[in-house]
């Protein structure tokens, strides 16, 4: 994460009208929507194209993130004007990174629209700002950060739907038949928080929302921008849990790497949802100064959900995990439920194996904070 700190802090955690039909759910006026693309690390982390003038990169879409941020070494390759601004970040291994103003252009998403400037300079007016973050990144193509939740608009809604692997915007009004539409349980279930960054009409938020990671208690800050997820070394779930690591690990930050403690084979309790075997890092960082929390809960559990954002709330499902406990269906009794798996799989199979890429080295999305 980076955190740029700022007169007005901000923090960042490294179209065409469509009418669709949701199956399940009422139909929805999708005013905009763009695809979702992967990188090829494992996990695999979403990105979408963004412009800046005629200069394209892939912009990471990361949650973690109350503004949207650009590398340094996209905007010199791209010949892209910036200039020296009061402000200055701090990485997800609380290390300091200058950051400067990227002015007198534009940006946006490739079917999308306009990326909005929040942060001031003397001279230049708005700016977007621009970190300089580990090659790691430049290696991934990845030039740029964007914070969904700057991307809503008055009246809208947007929707990361990681099942679809689709941007959208769509009316507020609608989000909950859109929602209703997709598989899974409840994401987040009353326990979310936003993280408000700075003040004023260009003020960022993030959120976080309450876990149990091994029976123990943990706020998580939301953050797609992130491989997988961790906790602080120095919260009572990070000191519960680090015993039980190996410390020859490390994460990718802004920076660079910095070592962590990385266990294995723990439970997460989320809304709804059960998850079983998870790999998770316990990090010498911290969070936001705004708002407290414990870790961070990344795109290794995300990977199958929907996070919408609306202005006001967060919401989401999620596909069930496997070896998830399946909800219990009125009327349907256990030897139905067997017969109809049965006949599932009859149908299903066999199934041709389709080859698999090798994977990469596991990359860390910077996280931004002011």
């Amino acid at each position: 994460m980076i955190l740029p700190r700022r007169f007005l802090p901000f923090y960042l955690a490294l179209g065409l009208v469509f009418f669709s039909v949701i199956p399940g759910g009422a139909a929805a006026n999708v005013r905009r929507r763009v695809p979702i693309l992967w990188t090829t690390t494992t996990p695999a982390q979403p990105y979408v194209i963004a412009l800046v003038g005629d200069a394209k990169t892939h912009a990471l879409l990361d949650t973690g993130a109350s503004d949207h941020v650009f590398s340094l070494s996209f905007a010199h390759a791209a010949g892209l004007p910036t200039v020296a601004i009061h402000a200055q970040g701090v990485d997800h291994g609380a290390g300091a990174l200058a950051l400067r103003g990227l002015v007198h252009v534009t940006s946006r998403i490739e079917g999308w629209g306009p990326l909005d400037a929040s942060l001031s300079t003397p001279k230049d007016g708005l700016a977007y700002a621009v970190a300089v973050v580990h090659d790691r990144f430049r290696e991934l193509g990845l030039g740029a950060f964007v914070s969904p939740q700057r991307l809503v608009t008055r009246g809208h809604a947007v929707v990361i739907d990681l099942q679809k692997s689709e941007l959208v915007e769509l009316p507020a009004g609608e989000l909950r038949s859109y929602l209703d539409g997709h598989r899974g349980r409840a994401l987040f279930t009353g326990s979310a928080e936003a993280c408000k960054h700075g003040t004023g009409a260009r003020a960022g938020i993030t959120w976080t929302t309450d876990a149990l990671i091994e029976g123990h208690a943990a706020r998580l800050l939301v953050d797609t921008g992130a491989a997988s997820g961790d906790l602080f070394r120095d919260s009572p779930v990070g000191r519960a849990i680090q015993t039980r690591g190996h410390a020859d690990a490390s994460i990718v930050t802004a920076r660079g790497p910095i070592a962590a403690s990385r266990v294995d084979g723990l439970t997460l309790r989320l809304g709804d949802l059960q998850f079983h075997n998870l790999r998770w890092d316990v990090v010498p960082a911290q969070g936001a100064p705004v708002c407290r929390y414990d870790g961070v809960l990344g795109i290794n559990v995300l990977r199958n959900c929907v996070v919408a954002f609306d202005g006001t709330a967060i919401s989401g499902r999620c596909t069930e995990p496997p070896g998830a406990p399946e909800p219990n269906v009125a009327g349907e009794s256990p030897a139905q439920k067997r017969q109809f798996a049965h006949k599932k799989q009859a149908v299903t199979a066999p199934q041709t194996k389709r080859p698999t890429k090798p994977p990469n080295e596991q990359g860390r999305t910077p996280k931004m904070r002011p």
